[in-house]
């Protein structure tokens, strides 16, 4: 398989968190049942799997080793008696992303992370929807620029759109780290960074394509920023 661009945010889902198995972790397998909540998104629960609620936070990820299997692997230690919690959405996003796919889904998510994230200040919150917007601007027009190049790396990357976009992304992600930094800090920053990190990740991959020496320091820290929501 070619592995994906992550420059194109319809593959986020794709590559994000690594599945395995804590060392005193849970591993479960249920079989395929028909679900309502499968028509509503097509990795919905199973039949225990039903059971589970939403966190934005989640201590399983779950794959799809065969089409009617659903495996749920533990990204923590589970304690006996503690209760499980699956991300029923992409997690890596932020706030007001989010609450749009569960509002769809009928229900208000107030998990540690969103709880993080909503106490950001009201600057903080503007800050945040009207970054994420220019992001998804920026990378479409890179998409636009990938397919008008034909799939070519050599004529995507002597386009000088491609380097525009990547200065445009470093500097409106280094000023949201910066204004994160300023209002909060310790475990709430870290859950708030959490829903940039494909953002950068995605700048990583476009660094790469021009060879730009600072594309490994942004997917190590695109990978940090990960980490306490997919460790």
């Amino acid at each position: 398989l070619k592995f994906p661009f992550l420059s194109d945010p319809r593959n986020w889902p794709m590559v994000c968190g690594r599945p395995k198995v804590a060392g005193v972790g849970m591993q479960a397998v249920h079989e395929a049942c028909v679900s309502p909540f499968l028509a509503v998104q097509k990795a919905g629960p199973f039949l225990d799997h039903g059971y589970f609620n939403h966190s934005c936070c989640a201590q399983v990820q779950r794959d799809f080793p065969q089409p009617s299997t659903l495996r749920l692997r533990a990204l923590q230690d589970i304690e006996v008696g503690q209760e499980i919690s699956d991300s029923y959405s992409f997690p890596l996003v932020p706030l007001h992303v989010r609450r749009l796919g569960h509002e769809s889904l009928g229900f208000q998510c107030a998990c540690e992370r969103c709880t993080a994230e909503d106490q950001l200040p009201r600057t903080m919150h503007v800050w945040n929807e009207l970054s994420w917007g220019t992001v998804m601007r920026l990378l479409a027009t890179i998409a636009r620029a990938r397919s008008q190049s034909g799939g070519k790396t050599q004529a995507l990357t002597s386009d000088p759109t491609l380097r525009q976009v990547i200065d445009q992304l470093r500097g409106l992600l280094g000023q949201t780290e910066r204004r994160l930094e300023a209002s909060v800090e310790g475990r709430q920053l870290a859950l708030c960074l959490a829903s940039w990190a494909p953002c950068m990740a995605a700048l990583g991959d476009l660094q790469g394509l021009v060879r730009d020496a600072d594309a490994y320091d942004s997917m190590g820290t695109a990978a940090r920023w990960s980490m306490p929501v997919l460790p």
